[in-house]
């Protein structure tokens, strides 16, 4: 099933839901859902975007740099792609209401105690990205909504509650500050090439197999 937020077109979306459902959720984890967030699950229900791409806190313009020379072995196209490309982080799929599936909202959401504080323990996962790293949304009062990237040395306080990772703290992580602006500044993902670095056709089919929308 096929449908749009935001201009976005989601695949593979899950079953649609009703507001009770939702309430159901939110009423089971002592929650409260953004409003974007409630409109993405009824209009949606999680599911891959397209365009995919998001830009991290961290990404710098590539396109039109040079990078050093490199000793070039001919049918390596692999090698050649990681030493003169750079591609943005793309979203997988995003998550949603879906009893039948163990990787659904709720299902994932299971033996987490949220709160509303501004600390890590107010993040919920909301989607996976191609490489499989979490994007999480605070619950939080202050900074309700905000989406955030996953970096290792979170703390969620699980084992020591007196180390929680304060949202202050990971400004760095920031992507966006509501549901609705993170979808609508996603992009197609285009491949960035080294402006010394000539791309050949086999190049640019290894680029399509990687599933990237632009080059």
């Amino acid at each position: 099933m096929d449908n749009k937020y935001c201009d976005v077109l989601f695949h593979d979306t899950n079953p649609p839901i009703t507001s009770s459902d939702i309430l159901d959720f939110e009423q089971s984890f002592s929650i409260s859902l953004s409003e974007d967030y409630l409109e993405f699950l009824l209009k949606v229900n999680g599911g891959s975007p397209v365009p995919s791409a998001y830009k991290e806190p961290d990404l710098e313009d590539f396109e039109g740099e040079d990078l050093p020379p490199e000793i070039v072995i001919p049918d390596q196209i692999q090698s050649d792609l990681l030493k003169y490309t750079i591609s943005p982080s793309r979203i997988d799929h995003f998550l949603g209401l879906n009893p039948s599936s163990t990787g659904n909202l709720e299902a994932l959401s299971i033996g987490t105690k949220y709160t509303t504080r501004d600390d890590a323990t107010s993040l919920l996962l909301i989607a996976f990205d191609k490489v499989g790293t979490p994007i999480y949304m605070s619950l939080s009062n202050e900074k309700k909504g905000w989406i955030y990237d996953y970096e290792e040395d979170i703390e969620f306080g699980t084992d020591v509650p007196d180390e929680v990772t304060p949202l202050s703290e990971m400004d760095h992580l920031l992507l966006a500050k509501s549901f609705h602006e993170f979808i609508e500044s996603l992009f197609p993902a285009r491949v960035s090439f080294a402006k010394n670095f000539q791309p050949t056709k086999e190049h640019f089919y290894a680029i399509r197999l990687g599933g990237y929308e632009d080059t």
